[in-house]
């Protein structure tokens, strides 16, 4: 590299004059300063796409920074008391293992723990150590045997254990408890490798990553120098002690309730208090508390936080609730829309071919007829009341022939996996007005039910804004989007 490596500041890039490093290590915040303020005009950034620069520094592809961000929201959640469970489905563990390994690093080690066995007994006789911590597993395999505990503790964050205790007047049963918080992130082969089977979990499939990282982005440790090394080294300790001086701290989600409800139509999804975790972790992180006198003190006499509250009666970090905006919410919507795998029955390939014919005869036949600002919960109820949109047998006949897919075989062979969609609840089924006298069909969903698809930024409605648009830097992309 040409070029020396300089701290993460707004606005600017990650590599810059040699001259200039002192100047901006010493003249910015010693942590990530949280994301700017929402406005209409002035677009807010975020400390995100920080970290997202981070990763593509460290050559993770585009196709699984997502994946990244939300095991780094994970790896946060129990030190802050919102305990996340995630399971990473990598046919291929290699790039599972690589996209772990590459997080890790920027989490505080005290914030998980890695178990080298894991013995029948292994939460009873770690019960200490796994309080605020995430379990972390390269192979779901090694919890094969302790899974029922295993998912008992994640879904309650409490397992109770009797043992019998031996005392001066005899023995008798006695309840030990285990308790959270604790999250889980582990890595599965395939399906049948997955541990985690309560909804209340998060399932995401590892893509192939495409496309991969420009290679111009890249960090290569052994072609730079010294000194560039400690500056990249310096930048790694910044983001992790950012996540350090993290508190828990009480977060209100205004539009808690238009989530839910979204959710709660996704047929066999996560339960939504597994994303809404997910988005006070976010808001936690967007909002840093301020550095203050009493924080640089205690930082540079080596004292815990709570020993220079104690000595000095002042909180440190007072207790705040956060409001978690459109500014956080979009940010959630950015990693975990389309992204968390929707727990249902598989459809086959033929079933899945005359779902997407459904759905694009109804799309296609409703046009433009759509009223501005409808959710998509509002345009398929127009679709279920549409009869000219629906598709017909005849329409579905017609579409797979033309589709390029294998043949389907039998007209009857198409009405039975059409019956099977209905009695899933993929679509549903009504009655063409007179003269037709026939069946129609329409999607219940747009998406494809393979993943989880978020309401879009634009239906949530900020308590400071409204539904006013705001202009937001994507934290993957890097661009300046309005919503």
């Amino acid at each position: 590299m040409s070029k020396e490596l300089v701290p993460f500041k707004k606005g600017s890039a990650v590599v810059g004059p040699a001259s200039s490093f002192l100047d901006r290590i010493l003249n910015q915040s010693p942590y990530l300063p949280g994301a700017t303020p929402v406005g209409r005009e002035e677009p807010s950034t975020t400390d995100f796409s920080e970290i997202v620069y981070y990763l593509k520094m460290q050559g993770m592809p585009n196709g699984h920074l997502k994946a990244a961000l939300a095991i780094l929201v994970g790896m946060n959640s129990a030190n802050l008391k919102n305990a996340i469970a995630i399971e990473i489905i990598d046919n291929d563990e290699r790039n599972g293992g690589k996209v772990l390994d590459t997080c890790l690093p920027l989490v505080p080690h005290t914030f998980w723990v890695k178990f080298p066995m894991i013995p029948k007994d292994i939460f009873l006789r770690e019960r200490e150590t796994l309080k605020e911590k995430v379990i972390i597993e390269h192979d779901s395999i090694g919890y094969e045997k302790v899974a029922g505990d295993l998912n008992t503790l994640l879904d309650r964050q409490e397992l109770i254990f009797t043992q019998t205790h031996f005392g001066k007047y005899g023995s008798g049963p006695q309840p030990i408890t285990v308790s959270g918080p604790v999250g889980f992130i582990s890595i599965a082969q395939d399906e049948q490798s997955c541990v985690l089977s309560h909804p209340s979990f998060l399932k995401i499939r590892l893509t192939s990553g495409e496309p991969p990282q420009d290679p111009n982005l890249i960090f290569d440790p052994k072609g730079a120098s010294e000194m560039q090394n400690k500056q990249f080294k310096i930048l790694l300790q910044r983001i992790s002690s950012s996540f350090e001086r993290l508190r828990p701290q009480p977060v209100s989600i205004p539009y808690k309730d238009v989530l839910l409800n979204y959710l709660s139509k996704t047929k066999n999804g996560p339960k939504g208090e597994s994303f809404l975790n997910g988005l006070r972790i976010i808001t936690l992180i967007n909002n840093p508390p301020k550095l203050s006198k009493e924080e640089q003190v205690a930082k540079a006499w080596g004292c815990d936080i709570e020993m220079i509250e104690a000595a000095t009666g002042i909180k440190v970090f007072p207790p705040e609730t956060l409001v978690a905006t459109k500014r956080e919410y979009y940010i959630f919507w950015v990693i975990y829309s389309d992204l968390v795998r929707n727990d249902r029955v598989s459809l086959n390939p033929v079933q899945k071919r005359i779902r997407e014919v459904v759905r694009d005869r109804n799309l296609k036949g409703l046009g433009t007829t759509w009223a501005a600002g409808e959710t998509p919960a509002e345009k398929l109820i127009d679709i279920s009341h549409a009869d000219s949109v629906w598709a017909s047998m005849d329409d579905i006949f017609k579409a797979l022939e033309k589709d390029g897919g294998e043949p389907v075989g039998s007209t009857s062979t198409v009405r039975r996996e059409v019956k099977e969609l209905v009695d899933e609840g993929e679509i549903q089924e009504g009655k063409y007005p007179a003269p037709k006298n026939k069946n129609g069909y329409f999607v219940t969903s747009f998406d494809s039910e393979d993943t989880v698809s978020l309401p879009h930024p634009s239906e949530i409605e900020d308590p400071f804004l409204g539904k006013a648009k705001i202009k937001i830097q994507n934290p993957i992309t890097g661009k300046i989007e309005e919503v």
